[in-house]
């Protein structure tokens, strides 16, 4: 995961949950759906409520465009947005912050770092 992120977590407007075991390519391709939906340009990750780091839009974009391309590579293209995860958005109802999710743990809900409990999923 450390891959993906390019600066400490704090101060990012969306944090990005996903669960132990979620690959770095499956992260990546959430992330690309986060900048693309959300219109930020950072996002902090967490996995499994450990926090990892922050991806910008810039880091990722410089990530993707490294990725080899040959022929053949379309064959199992699919159109934009994932079929295999739902996003689930958390906002608090006295700030700005916002947690966009795939996974939730019921013990250890979303939260705001300056205000507690979000209201979600919205």
């Amino acid at each position: 995961m450390r891959l993906l992120v390019d600066e400490p977590d704090g101060g990012a407007p969306v944090v990005l949950r996903v669960a132990e075991g979620t690959t770095v390519g499956e992260v990546a391709e959430l992330l690309r759906l986060v900048f693309e939906e959300a219109g930020v340009e950072r996002v902090a990750v967490r996995v499994g409520g450990g926090a990892v780091g922050a991806c910008t839009r810039g880091n990722l974009e410089r990530l993707l465009a490294r990725v080899p391309r040959g022929p053949g590579d379309g064959d199992a293209a699919r159109l934009a947005g994932s079929p295999f995860y739902t996003m689930l958005e958390f906002a608090c109802g006295s700030c700005p912050n916002r947690v966009l999710t795939v996974h939730v743990d019921e013990d250890d809900p979303p939260a705001c770092p300056l205000h507690g409990v979000m209201r979600g999923p919205v």
